[in-house]
């Protein structure tokens, strides 16, 4: 009993001495974790030239922290913090540990001080290597040397190494912050491992479709993903501080500012292809192009040792900013091009990178409260949903790009069949010129000189033969020699090239009104002058060849030729009041049809037949003016 009293007084008296010189820290025996904030107080050492002596003996200066999780903002200034423990706990096998929940430090000093004034001293710091962390984990991690029923002043020592100070400390006892750091390390491996495959994944994606349109886009996401890797390395878990560059002083001083800058070139590089920046946000790229060059000056100046700026407040403000830019002009080109699912989840992908960024930048800048869980890794949150979306979208851009690899073939095709068909009709529209000329030129000549002739044996013998026949000889004659002329004009028509469609078709019209029984009609409202000069030729020799069928063989005594534009199509009707066409016939393989289809496959043209006994013939003529393709021919026969 006598005991127990002398315990209590001891302890009322270690807390009351503590309170009177700062904060206090209270460790009982049912509470594990202890987060710091108003319990400790700061002295800001903006030239590093302060001593712990220096600090302890002066005890002058220093300030109280306002809130949990102490955050200085962007800062390259040295801070020192004070604050009393005293050890209630009466488990001597209890041990405590301090954790500075932030890790970009190059110099961490700790120092215990106990009521007999002896001072236990560690150090620790991204400047010191590998073996200075007292703890092999992430954050900095200090034993603390307290016995029970004791009370010690604590020192804390940080100089920033990127120019940030943030200081959530936590006392931690040993068993629980073990329990802790296991499922942190466990989110940090699953965090790695798939990044990692993701890496693999698209740089398969990269090899197997380095031949396509874009694979330069692959090959950027991938080489971004590896540098994405790299760079947590010198972040989050610290791996890269810890095991792969901790002798190396400019890696550590400057590998996250670089990294970050190499990062999000690699990134905006495979923005600018994928969704093709440059045609569709041509002067939102020049300013970000301006904005990169003025970022790098800014990095080559710090190397240089020219400017002395905090580099986080550097890299985030500047990712901020670029990245909002980058996330701008992604949305823009994604609207752009309608119908690219792709683009979608590439805007959504930086969206959510850039959301991680913009947390982060807020966290550190002070503006909201650090020391949560996504607080501190918003960032790699964030990058995990872009990975997603990033997976998802490059499958879909995989996806689109067989299927416009698969349309490209099909164009080929029909182009290398239209070149065909053209040449195939040129060759025959050649072959009726020179057919035209030779019938002409030399047979009609001929023909007029035959003519002329008879004409000469008829005056020499005239009285001696008979004359009647003489006269069926020379109109018989005649006649030839018109028929002659008829055809190879309307073979091609002189004036076709330079006056169109519309003339020589009513030129045409007025000849067979002219010379034949059956009274053809028109009106063309097709805007005919529009089409192209090939398809107009076309539609020529169509038109020709069943005008001539209509005053051979359907009996009619009228005839209506019309044209229109019915949305994306030209129309082209022509009708008659014959006998109709037998539906033998209609669904032949006959010359004529076959010419018909062949001409209007060349311009990309069906045609409908209509016909009965009662009402003749309709012949509805169709051209897709945004295609030029064969299409199905339809054939109806009335009763």
């Amino acid at each position: 009993m006598p005991f127990r009293f002398v315990y209590v007084i001891v302890l009322l008296s270690m807390m009351m001495w503590g309170r009177c010189a700062w904060g206090q820290v209270s460790l009982v025996n049912n509470i594990n974790e202890y987060a710091l904030g108003r319990e400790v107080f700061y002295l800001e050492d903006a030239k590093h030239s302060l001593t712990f002596e220096q600090v302890y003996k002066q005890g002058k200066g220093f300030r109280q922290v306002s809130s949990i999780n102490p955050n200085f903002g962007f800062t390259n200034s040295s801070y020192w913090l004070k604050w009393s423990v005293v050890n209630t706990s009466e488990d001597i096998f209890k041990n405590w540990l301090l954790e500075v929940g932030y890790s970009a430090y190059a110099e961490v000093d700790l120092y215990v001080i106990n009521r007999q004034g002896k001072v236990v001293h560690q150090a620790a710091g991204d400047w010191r290597g590998r073996y200075s962390r007292p703890l092999s984990y992430h954050n900095y991690v200090f034993g603390l040397p307290i016995l029970p029923a004791q009370s010690y002043e604590i020192y804390l020592r940080v100089r920033p190494l990127a120019g940030q100070v943030l200081l959530p400390l936590t006392i931690w006892e040993g068993k629980t912050f073990t329990r802790y750091a296991e499922v942190y390390n466990l989110f940090w491996g699953i965090y790695m491992g798939m990044m990692l495959i993701v890496l693999l994944y698209h740089a398969i994606l990269w090899f197997v479709n380095r031949k396509s349109v874009g694979y330069l886009g692959y090959l950027y996401l991938a080489l971004y993903l590896v540098l994405y890797l790299i760079f947590e390395l010198t972040r989050g878990s610290c791996i890269g501080v810890r095991y792969f560059w901790s002798e190396n002083r400019w890696m550590v001083n400057n590998g996250f500012l670089t990294l970050f800058l190499i990062m999000l070139l690699l990134f905006y590089a495979f923005y600018g292809i994928m969704l093709n920046l440059p045609r569709y946000t041509p002067k939102l790229m020049k300013v970000i192009n301006v904005l990169f060059i003025a970022w790098i000056g800014v990095v080559l100046s710090i190397y240089g040792g020219w400017v002395e700026i905090s580099k986080n407040a550097l890299t985030l403000i500047f990712g901020a900013v670029v990245g909002g830019l980058i996330i701008v002009a992604s949305y823009v080109s994604w609207r752009a091009q309608k119908g690219y699912k792709p683009g979608l989840y590439y805007f959504l992908a930086a969206t959510m990178l850039y959301s991680g960024g913009v947390v982060l930048l807020l966290t550190r800048s002070g503006l909201l409260p650090s020391g949560s869980f996504y607080a501190m890794n918003s960032l790699n949150l964030g990058s995990l949903m872009e990975y997603i979306m990033l997976s998802i979208g490059l499958g879909m851009q995989i996806q689109w790009e067989r299927q416009k690899n698969k349309q490209q073939i099909k164009d080929i095709q029909r182009e290398q069949i239209t070149m065909i068909e053209n040449s195939y009709w040129q060759a025959q529209e050649e072959e009726r010129k020179q057919l035209a000329m030779l019938l002409h030129d030399q047979f009609a000549n001929e023909v007029l000189m035959l003519r002329q002739n008879i004409q000469k044996l008829y005056k020499e013998y005239i009285g001696t033969l008979s004359e009647e026949r003489f006269k069926d000889a020379l109109s018989i004659i005649k006649n030839i020699l018109e028929g002659i002329r008829t055809i190879a004009h309307h073979y091609r028509p002189p004036q076709f090239e330079e006056k169109g469609l519309k003339w020589v078709l009513e030129e045409l019209l007025q000849r067979l009104n002219s010379s034949s029984n059956v009274h053809f009609l028109m009106h063309l409202g097709g805007k005919e002058e529009e089409l192209l000069p090939r398809v107009q030729e076309q539609l020529y020799y169509i038109v020709f060849e069943i005008t001539s069928n209509i005053i051979k063989h359907a009996e009619a005594t009228e005839s209506a030729l019309i044209s229109y534009r019915e949305s994306n199509f030209y129309v082209l009707q022509i009708r008659d009041n014959g006998k109709g066409i037998p539906q033998n016939i209609a669904h032949s393989t006959g010359q004529g049809l076959q010419n018909l289809r062949r001409r209007l496959e060349s311009i990309g043209g069906i045609y409908e037949i209509v016909s009965s006994q009662d009402s003749g013939t309709a012949i509805l003529i169709k051209m897709n003016l945004l295609h030029s393709y064969p299409q199905d021919h339809i054939y109806t026969q009335k009763k």
